[in-house]
This record gives C-alpha cells, sequence and structure tokens, in this order.
C-alpha cells in the first residue's frame, strides 16, 4: 500500500544533488552516536542512488502499467495502476507491490483545473515517499526539555500517486510518428510549421547553436522521432525555405546563392536517406529568378504536377512555380513567375487552387494561380493582426486557419464562401499554425511566444461540420528560449525533441554525448506511468488505440509511450542486442563510394531478348534446274501399334494472362507501396485454408550475408516478405480492374511495409498447388517473350509448372 501521507513534516524529503561520499572510520573503543548510524546508512543509500541515477537513468523498470477500470460504470474516475518498479530521477526506487486503483477525479489539481470546458492533458505519475511509522518514546533527550517525547522507530521507504495537469511538453523521443514539427529559432529565418514526410519523418533547418552563430541555418535535421534516429545533411549556403513535398518522398530547401552563381537556388533530397537528387540536367542549377542573398523566401508544395513546388520571394512579390519531374522532383527551371504581394505567412491548399499571403497591410490576400487574379479573404475581421497560415480541409470544404497574435485568437475561415466558422481564444500569442490529421477529423496546433517562454495549444475543428464550436486544449509549456523544436503527433499532442541528443555521424557520438552533462530531473520524486491526452470530466478512461471519433463520444486513452520512459534491464539489452545481431537492423543510409575492386569472373550469359520485327521479303531467286528423279525405296515394316495415350497439348487449361508490374522491368513510379497481382484466364479453386497461399504465391527481396568474414566471402540470399497473400475477383475478362464478388480469379500479395524504392524484388507461383474450377492445376511455365497478356498467356498446354518473374520498385 502507498504510505498515505502528504509530504508531512516528518517527511524526509529527497535530495536530487551529490556530494563527497562520507564514512565512517571504525576504531576500537569508539563512540557510536545517533549521527554516527544515520551517516553509516547514508553512505550506502547515496552510493546506490548515485548507481542507479548515472547507469541507469529514471522512469519505469518494469510493471506499472496504467489500465482501465474492470467496471463500465467506474471509468470515468478510475483507473488501475499494477504492480511494478520504477527509478525517479533522483535515483531511488520505487517499488508497488500490489495493485492500486486511483479516482483520477478526485485529485485536487483535477479538481482544480480541468472544469474550464477545455481539452486537458493529464499524466497519472508514481512518486518516491519516505513515511516515518512505528512511533517509540524517546528514553534520552540531550535537550532534556520534553521526558514525553516520541519519535519514529523506522522510515518506510514507500510511494505515492499523483495526477499532473497539462504539464510542461517532455521530451517524444520514441512515443509515436510525428505528423510535423515547429522549429523557432533568432538566428535564421527557416522557422515556422514543417508537416512530416513520408514515414513521419521531419526535416528541419537545425535551429543552430548560440556558440556558433556563422553556422546557423547550414544544417538540415531529418528527424525520426518513433524511431529516435537522425541524419544531418550540410548544405552548401545558409537555408532560406523548406518544404516536403506532397507525397513525403522529397523536400526542398531554398538556400543563399552559391559561387559562381548571384541568386538563390532550390535544392532537392530525398526524406529516405537524406541523399541528394540530382537535377535533370548533370551538373544544372534550379536557380530562383530575380533573388539574391537579400531575399526573403517562403516555400510550399501541392499535388498539382505544374506547381509541385512553388516559393514565394516576399521581397518582389513573385511567385516562382516549379513543374513535377518523376526522378528530379522538380524541373531544373521554373515556369513563367506570377505577380503576388510582399508579405508574410506564405502556405498553399494542397490541390494547388489557391496560395495565400498575408500583404504587407495584414490583409490575407488569396491568389487563383490559374488566372493570376489577386482577392482579399474574406470573413476576417479588420482588428486581426494575422501571423501564421494554415490550410486545411474540413471534410470537402477548404478552410483556413489564421493565427491572430496580438488578439490571441485562431480564425477558422470557409475559403469559398468567406465566412468565420470559429474565433477559438488562446491563452498567448500565436507565432505559427499547423494542420494534422484527416479530413474527417482535422486539427490545429498553434505555437505561442509569451515573455521569451513558448507554448503549444491544439484545436479540433471537427466539431464545425456539424455546427458546433471547435474544442481547444489548455496551453501547455514548451520550453525557454527561441531556439526549440515541438513535434506534433495525432490528436494534437506535442513533444519537444533537442536534435542534439540524437548521433550525427555514427552511434558512437551517443556514447560521447552522454559525457557531456550528468541527467537532471524534469519531474522531482516522480516516474510517470501514463498520459491521458484531450480529457475532459466525466469522461471515460479506455486503452489505447485512439478512435477519431473518441472526443466526440466521451473517450480519453491511456497512452503509455507519451511521457513514459523505460529503464531497460542488462537482461532486456542484451536480448535487444542478440535481436539485433541476428535479424539485421535498419538500413542506414548509403555510404561513399569505395575503391574500384577486382574484375569479377563473367556474368551468365542474359535471357535472350524479344524476336525482331519480320524483314522485308528478298526479290525470287531465279529456278534451278530439276534433278534426276530417286529410286524408289522399299516399303518398311508396318510398327507394331503403340498404347492409348492422352494428348500432349491440353488447351483447356488455366493461364496466367496479366501482371500489374512489367516482368525484369519495374513496379511503376508512384505504385511503391500498392498491391501485387497476378490475373488468371479462368476461375480459380476457393482455397479451404487461405493461409497456405503464401506458400503458392511467393514474393522475396535479397539481402547480403557474410558467411566467412576472415575470407571476406559474402552471399546474396532471398527471403520471403512480410504482408497478406489473398484471392480476389475482377470483373473484365484478363484485365485489373473492376472488383466484384464471386469465385476468384486473381491472387493479391499486399507488402507491409511497403516496397522499398529502388530494391529488387523476386516473384513465384507455383502452378501445381492451385487449381481452377474444374480441378485442373494452373499452367503457369512462363516462356518467351515473358510478359503474360490476354494475346499471349504463360503456359505450355501441360497442367502445373512455375510462374517466375522480378522487377525493381521505382
Amino acid at each position: 500500500m502507498a504510505c498515505g501521507c502528504e509530504h508531512s513534516g516528518f517527511e524526509t524529503c529527497s535530495q536530487c544533488e551529490f556530494e563527497p561520499f562520507v564514512k565512517n572510520h571504525f576504531f576500537t573503543g569508539k563512540l557510536m552516536g545517533a549521527a554516527d548510524f544515520i551517516a553509516e546508512q547514508a553512505y550506502h543509500s547515496e552510493k546506490l542512488r548515485h548507481h542507479n541515477v548515472r547507469l541507469h537513468g529514471s522512469g519505469v523498470v518494469c510493471g506499472l502499467r496504467v489500465q482501465r477500470h474492470p467496471s463500465a460504470d467506474c471509468r470515468t474516475r478510475f483507473v488501475v495502476v499494477e504492480p511494478g518498479s520504477a527509478l525517479d530521477c533522483c535515483g531511488h526506487e520505487i517499488l508497488v507491490p500490489e495493485e492500486e486503483i486511483l479516482d483520477v477525479a478526485q485529485y485536487p489539481a483535477v479538481l482544480d483545473k480541468t472544469a474550464d470546458g477545455a481539452l486537458h492533458t493529464l499524466q497519472v505519475v508514481a512518486c518516491y515517499r519516505e513515511c516515518p511509522t512505528e512511533e517509540v518514546p524517546v528514553l534520552y533527550d540531550e535537550c532534556g526539555c520534553d521526558d514525553t517525547a516520541c519519535a519514529a522507530n523506522r522510515i518506510l521507504e514507500s510511494y505515492g500517486f499523483d495526477i499532473l495537469v497539462d504539464p510542461p511538453l517532455t521530451d517524444g523521443l520514441g512515443a509515436g510518428a510525428a505528423l510535423g514539427a515547429f522549429t523557432s529559432s533568432n538566428l535564421h529565418g527557416a522557422v515556422g510549421w514543417m508537416r512530416a514526410g513520408a514515414g513521419g519523418k521531419l526535416a528541419i533547418v537545425d535551429p543552430g547553436d548560440p556558440h556558433l552563430p556563422a553556422d546557423a541555418g547550414k544544417r538540415v535535421f531529418v528527424l525520426d522521432v518513433e524511431h529516435r534516429s537522425l541524419i544531418s545533411i550540410d548544405l552548401p549556403a545558409v537555408a532560406r525555405a523548406i518544404a516536403v513535398s506532397q507525397d513525403g518522398d522529397r523536400f526542398f530547401v531554398a538556400t543563399d546563392p552559391v559561387a559562381p552563381a548571384t541568386e538563390c537556388q532550390v535544392l532537392v533530397y530525398a526524406t529516405a536517406d537524406g541523399s541528394v537528387v540530382p537535377p535533370v540536367t548533370a551538373g544544372a542549377v534550379r536557380s530562383i529568378p530575380g533573388t539574391t542573398s537579400a531575399s526573403l523566401l517562403s516555400a510550399a508544395t501541392t499535388t498539382d504536377a505544374g506547381r509541385a513546388l512553388v516559393v514565394l520571394d516576399r521581397t518582389t512579390g513573385d511567385v516562382h512555380p516549379w513543374k513535377a519531374h518523376t526522378t528530379a522532383g522538380v524541373e531544373d527551371v521554373p515556369q513563367a513567375a506570377t505577380a503576388f504581394v510582399k508579405g508574410s505567412a506564405f502556405t498553399a491548399d494542397d490541390g494547388g487552387t489557391r496560395l495565400f499571403a498575408v500583404d504587407a497591410a495584414g490583409v490575407v490576400q488569396v491568389l487563383d494561380p490559374g488566372t493570376a487574379a489577386i482577392t482579399a479573404l474574406g470573413g476576417l475581421p479588420a482588428t486581426a493582426t494575422p501571423t501564421a497560415l494554415a490550410a486545411f480541409s474540413l471534410g470537402t470544404t477548404a478552410m483556413l486557419g489564421i493565427a491572430s497574435g496580438s488578439e490571441k485568437l485562431v480564425y477558422v475561415i470557409d475559403v469559398a464562401a468567406g465566412q468565420s466558422k470559429a474565433a477559438v481564444v488562446v491563452a498567448h500569442p500565436p507565432v505559427y499554425l499547423g494542420a494534422t490529421g484527416a479530413a474527417s477529423d482535422p486539427w490545429l496546433t498553434a505555437y505561442e511566444e509569451d515573455a521569451g517562454h513558448a507554448y503549444v495549444q491544439s484545436i479540433s475543428t471537427e466539431p464545425i461540420s456539424t455546427g458546433g464550436q471547435p474544442l481547444v486544449s489548455a496551453a501547455r509549456a514548451a520550453g525557454d528560449g527561441p531556439l526549440n523544436v515541438v513535434v506534433v503527433g495525432a490528436g494534437g499532442q506535442a513533444s519537444t525533441v533537442d536534435p542534439a541528443r540524437f548521433a550525427d555521424t555514427d552511434c558512437a557520438d551517443l556514447v560521447e554525448k552522454q559525457s557531456r552533462d550528468c541527467p537532471g530531473c524534469e519531474t522531482p520524486e516522480c516516474v510517470v506511468l501514463a498520459t491521458i491526452p484531450n480529457n475532459r470530466p466525466g469522461m471515460s478512461l479506455l486503452d489505447m488505440p485512439a478512435d477519431a471519433g473518441d472526443i466526440a463520444a466521451g473517450i480519453a486513452r491511456l497512452d503509455h509511450r507519451a511521457g513514459r520512459h523505460i529503464v531497460a534491464s542488462t537482461a532486456t539489452l542484451q536480448a535487444w542486442l542478440e535481436c539485433l545481431q541476428l535479424k539485421g537492423g535498419v538500413s542506414g543510409p548509403k555510404g561513399e563510394q569505395g575503391p574500384k575492386g577486382d574484375d569479377g569472373a563473367p556474368g551468365a550469359p542474359g535471357a535472350p531478348g524479344a524476336p525482331g520485327a519480320p524483314g522485308a521479303p528478298g526479290a525470287p531467286g531465279a529456278p534451278g534446274a530439276p534433278g534426276a528423279p530417286g529410286a524408289p525405296g522399299a516399303p518398311g515394316a508396318p510398327g507394331a501399334p503403340g498404347a492409348d495415350g492422352k494428348d500432349a497439348c491440353d488447351p483447356d487449361l488455366t493461364t496466367i494472362c496479366a501482371i500489374n508490374w512489367e516482368h525484369g522491368g519495374a513496379l511503376p513510379a508512384g505504385a511503391a507501396g500498392r498491391d501485387l497481382i497476378i490475373r488468371f484466364s479462368g476461375d480459380i479453386a476457393t482455397l479451404a485454408n487461405p493461409s497456405v497461399l503464401r506458400h503458392i504465391f511467393i514474393v522475396e527481396t535479397e539481402h547480403d550475408e557474410v558467411i566467412d568474414a576472415q575470407g571476406n566471402l559474402s552471399v546474396t540470399c532471398w527471403c520471403q516478405l512480410v504482408g497478406e497473400y489473398h484471392t480476389v475477383r475482377y470483373k473484365e475478362p484478363c484485365e485489373i480492374g473492376t472488383v466484384e464478388p464471386g469465385q476468384p480469379n486473381a491472387v493479391v500479395f499486399t507488402p507491409s511495409p511497403a516496397f522499398i524504392k529502388g530494391r529488387q524484388y523476386r516473384v513465384r507461383l507455383h502452378g501445381d498447388l492451385l487449381a481452377d474450377v474444374k480441378d485442373k492445376a494452373i499452367d503457369a511455365n512462363n516462356l518467351p517473350p515473358w510478359k503474360p497478356s490476354a494475346a499471349d498467356p504463360t503456359g505450355d498446354c501441360i497442367e502445373g509448372g512455375t510462374f517466375f518473374s522480378w522487377f525493381t520498385a521505382k
């Protein structure tokens, strides 16, 4: 049981600092008093605390999961904490020996702070407590002032629970996939909101180091906060703006001119590994016409192929659009510029039908790129002072979020109607604004600054779709000072990230970084067990996963990733390392090209090419002279009659007549994550156990393994991909088109995760193991020209055989 005391004057308050350790010196005849025994205890306890803090850190060691109450009637107030152990940041061991039930709704902070109708973030914490127990009389009091005095005979090392309401943002490493991030800096201008790219990766310009201001803006970090990895990219010049492509595969950085050029340029990088995406023409520079190192730039991206990237030169008011390019991201040269406004807070809607900016007079202007028409946005009052814009969709309606700094408001405007749908009051002046979530449940998150302190508030705009008012979360402190990175995830939840905690060269840097500073305390004596985001009084406290309709349904979720740190035991670390050793880790970035190796043995001859077109017939030759007639031969003896046999060729067999990739070529660009499909000429039998399909339809990829490190001998192994194998029926004969119910006529593989661009994959289908509805094996042998189609399907008129193909994901 918890000790139940509330930090009374008799409790021993923890001290997180360490001083030189002092231990008793024992000798015969030494007189021992209370101070000596206290010193003896303190020596060992302080050594243990020091060991825990400096060698293990703080967090949950095991157990201590916060679960919903088993009774549905109690879930609006109570949660259950499992037994377990933890280390607080002072090195104290917290031991919870038995299950505890917490009345979340009755904690003082919850009662005082959550009755305002806002969405609140609660954190369940376990705290170390020392409680005096077993009161006994004091037989000797050196003061001699009270012969009846009593003192505690024992100190119980126990624990207590507390609920923190809207605590400051904490480290978000490993808490989940990011949807976007705010970058704040007073050292360069590439700041504000940046939405996440593919896989939740964030490309941000390094906020900078105040001790090295000359280097500010010359480096981009690609952060994967969920997997705690970082890629650092050195830029050739200071960044002016940054934007991620709509598909998330690339990001664009506008930089100062690089000599001998005099105009600013656009650089393109791959989000996956930070590699440079070269221009269409080797050596070309994607210059931004008319710009200089004094230009102020903003960038945005759209799904419109004609405006995949748009850059606003805020000093001239010109918008430069770039057309999309399949491999280079964008063309080398932008299209003709369009005049807009000399303003700030530039953004675009996803479809590229509207561009938005705030002009010098503080009016939000809208540019139609198709007609070059500029109109003032309707619905915004004259008192507004726009500081940031965020375009998003609410259902099918185009919306614009507008942060109004001096008013401490965030407006939500219906763009087409020119009407204000809401004006949300925030706690501090909003500086930046970001939009996350699907059109069915969009969120706005405001980054606010006040007297050198940063705060974050998120707004659920979904209630507007049914005529309600948006729901706003309470403000949470996001750090002090101008240099800051705040990550935003699902449901508007935010956390801070310190890029300095990542290794930016190799993993050895992590050890060096750890040795720079000793760990400190964010919440002395307390360890976070769970976070409850977007909570209001009366909500049911349920387990994850979250659902888009949770708030409307009165549900708050118990999140065991946000804010909860884990202290791994040595046994867990050993198991983790063994798993990495046996399984292999995540592929790192591409290394530099090594020296040229020795010439290898000649490769096997390639497959024969497709037959060429028949040539034109030649001129007829002169008729030859008739030959002499030969003598007739003697008739041969009749042969013995052969046994009755089957026809050598059975034309009534089901074949493969379509695939959705190019045999020996590529999975089409933009389709790296879609299904692989094999279409048959007839219906196939229903599988009694669909799971056996993975033994019949096999998709593999290669990886290299060293089998003799000393001899430098390696082999290439092919391993089957993880994913879903299933059957489907298509309506059109021998085409991959419309799906309809009925007997299946195709097999499908859905990879998990998606195919990796540039990687080669191999496909096999064993026709002997798959029957059609006539109980005959599929005639699967793929013969020249190896490209199944309705006109040229697989097969040699014999049941069975293996279909074999390969492709490269593009």
